[in-house]
């Protein structure tokens, strides 16, 4: 996507947000994050809905019925209406995305990925926790995936932060500074 796609999603979401927070709980922020991801991983799915020569009502209630079944249904039909109807539809998964993050920001809170070469125990997790927290002041939620392309370290990140201690960063560094 480009960035002035990017930049229009996220007006979209901040628009979206000012108007419907009070309504979005922490299960149906969850919600929107899953559906975000769903959207990201069946792209090709959302193309072929555009591309299809549905009419404006049958493009509308397969989107609902998707909404529907990830249960943010409720909130979401004047969004779908306003960019169907702007024929931006495709912004979607980068709206959900944006909303997810804005929603947790809102609520002082923040989403990293924590990525190890080596699975973490739960002692090790709430260090890492700490430590984000302690750099950012804000709650932190978190995602952990393995990455064996990491060598005896962790690499956290977000959609605005990023931290990295391993030794594959630490030759990189090396590397840069020879």
């Amino acid at each position: 996507m480009n960035v002035a796609h990017e930049l229009l999603a996220k007006k979209y979401a901040k628009a979206f947000i000012n108007l419907f927070s009070d309504h979005i709980s922490d299960e149906v922020a969850d919600r929107i994050y899953t559906l975000s991801r769903y959207l990201v991983e069946h792209r090709r799915a959302l193309f072929y809905v555009q591309l299809t020569k549905l009419d404006g009502d049958a493009t509308k209630k397969n989107f609902d019925d998707l909404f529907m079944r990830f249960g943010v249904d409720h909130i979401f039909s004047p969004l779908i209406d306003m960019l169907l109807e702007a024929k931006r539809i495709f912004l979607i998964p980068r709206i959900m995305y944006y909303i997810y993050h804005l929603y947790l920001e809102k609520r002082n809170s923040m989403f990293f990925t924590i990525e190890s070469s080596v699975p973490l125990t739960d002692d090790e997790l709430s260090v890492l926790r700490t430590f984000l927290e302690n750099k950012t002041g804000k709650n932190i939620l978190y995602h952990v995936k393995l990455n064996p392309d990491l060598i005896a370290g962790v690499k956290m990140y977000s959609n605005t932060r990023y931290f990295e201690q391993s030794i594959r960063n630490y030759v990189r560094t090396l590397s840069t500074t020879l």
